[in-house]
């Protein structure tokens, strides 16, 4: 009898170990996944900050372009107004040093 008690007691012994054995299995899987889960949310998380620099990038990009878009236009409307001021202040010292007026004035 005694001899019996040892076998279970035996038996009880290596399914404890089984069970220990493959509760760390277990647990070392799961960290594995959640490891992998880390790394993949992390690579995602990279690109997704990547892209929104990319975006805010190509926004500021627009902006710079249309800011110096409506500079050149502001420009060249105010060098069109400073020309036509300047033959303006040309034909007014003309009329005022030439006494018949200049050709083609109206």
């Amino acid at each position: 009898m005694l001899e019996r008690v040892a076998q279970e007691e035996r038996k009880l012994l290596v399914g404890i170990t089984s069970a220990r054995s493959e509760a760390q299995n277990m647990i070392d899987a799961a960290r594995a996944e959640a490891r992998q889960i880390l790394e993949q949310s992390e690579a995602a998380l990279a690109r997704e900050i990547a892209e929104m620099r990319r975006a805010t990038e190509r926004e500021a990009a627009r902006e710079r372009n249309e800011a110096h878009d409506q500079a050149e236009a502001r420009l060249a409307e105010a060098q069109a107004r400073a020309q036509a001021h300047a033959r303006s202040v040309a034909q007014d010292v003309l009329r005022q040093i030439l006494p018949g007026g200049v050709a083609g004035s109206p």
